[in-house]
């Protein structure tokens, strides 16, 4: 019995043992993954762009790549540009795909494209049109679908390589640029599926944020410079900063954005601490179209000068139609300008399909000319409840100790 009762426990040990074992055996062949490559074996892409190949029919891909070591282990026909943060990579070919191709064969090793931050194309590439270069981004299945595009002003090359101090690469600077745009307007992004959406409805234009590289002080720097118009894939013509607000404010949903005013009295920056529009679109008998867009909102000021020797309970309503004033005139102008350019940059033409279907399909074919000759009508309505930490400017501040 005893010795029994032993071989029992011995098997049963010996069994305990095969499964831990089994099981280690499970663990360490299921824990990798199938398609797992090493860090030191990729070139991770940061930033896209395409642009004119000079003296050629051929387009110029650049990639920026993030700095993971100081070697790059890689190089291309136009070799690569080493700055300090990120590496820039340069090839041509007659399609984005074969550029890429060309870089992959160069290098020692291989693109990942799924923590690209941003995509950008030449202003004089996007003026020929962008619709034959998109079916790339569609097809590859690391692009990243959400990631932000611009228009640059001037060569794609030179705005990925600028040498940033306060981030490690342009690609990525740019994406925090306008995440932080669209805290105060979601209308200021534009990402890829947004633009490929836009580009497929035949009557409404396209937005794309532009950016420019300049010089200050022996440092490069980047800005947002306007927004790019764009009607059937082919950049039209372009928003300035200004112009740009105009767009902006007739869309609404807009917070915490310094409108700026002037007049013989003064001159005031506001703030907004909360601005929306409600747009009513209505089909006139003669087959035109009344638009009326009815602004409202919260405005705070943000810095005063001058309106000598007037009281504050005075300065007030002389504030709120000066804001009211610089609003509708500044949603107009450029109202103004998409019209003169037959671009329906607010998809006016997709309200009135969804709301008059069989009216659009008599006017689908001349929407062009019908967005031309539309009737605008403004309406805006402010308040300014908050002042700051001083109702008065220093002048009128001054003329109250003279007036004593």
């Amino acid at each position: 019995m005893i010795r029994k009762a032993v071989k029992m426990l011995n098997r049963q040990r010996l069994s305990l043992i095969a499964t831990v074992l089994l099981a280690s055996l499970l663990i360490t062949l299921l824990s990798g993954c199938w398609d797992n490559r090493e860090l030191d074996s990729l070139f991770i892409v940061t930033g896209i762009a395409l642009d004119k190949a000079p003296d050629s029919d051929l387009i110029t891909v650049t990639l920026q790549i993030g700095k993971t070591e100081s070697k790059t282990g890689a190089s291309s026909e136009s070799g690569s540009q080493e700055d300090k943060n990120a590496i820039i990579l340069k090839a041509s070919g007659r399609t984005p795909l074969h550029g890429i191709k060309r870089l992959n064969f160069n290098s020692s090793r291989s693109l990942f494209y799924e923590h690209n931050q941003a995509v950008l194309f030449s202003s004089e590439l996007a003026r020929e049109g962008l619709k034959e270069y998109l079916d790339f981004f569609l097809r590859d299945y690391e692009s990243r679908m959400e990631v932000p595009v611009f228009v640059t002003d001037g060569p794609t090359d030179r705005i990925l390589a600028v040498d940033l101090e306060q981030e490690q690469s342009a690609g990525m600077y740019l994406a925090r640029v306008i995440q932080d745009l669209s805290k105060l307007s979601p209308y200021y992004k534009v990402r890829m599926l947004d633009f490929l959406s836009r580009t497929r409805e035949e009557t409404v234009s396209a937005l794309i944020p532009m950016v420019a590289a300049y010089d200050e002080e022996d440092l490069q720097k980047l800005q947002i410079c306007g927004m790019a118009i764009f009607k059937d894939g082919k950049m039209l013509d372009s928003l300035n900063n200004y112009e740009t607000l105009g767009y902006i404010l007739a869309m609404g949903d807009v917070k915490l954005i310094g409108i700026e005013a002037q007049s013989e009295k003064g001159h005031v920056i506001f703030n907004t601490i909360n601005l929306d529009t409600k747009r009513d679109v209505k089909l006139r008998q003669d087959g035109g179209v009344q638009v009326k867009l009815s602004v409202e909102g919260a405005l705070g000021i943000g810095e005063l000068k001058g309106f000598n020797g007037m009281d504050f309970p005075k300065v007030i309503p002389e504030l709120t139609k000066m804001a009211e004033e610089r609003i509708k005139e500044q949603i107009a102008e450029t109202f103004e300008k998409a019209k003169s350019l037959e671009a329906d940059i607010y998809a006016i033409g997709s309200e009135i399909h969804r709301k008059h279907p069989k009216k659009w399909e008599q006017m689908k074919s001349s929407w062009g000319s019908v967005f031309s000759n539309i009737d605008l009508t403004v309406d805006v309505k402010v308040e300014i409840p908050e002042t700051g930490k001083s109702m008065i400017s220093l002048e009128m501040e001054g003329a109250s100790h003279e007036d004593r």
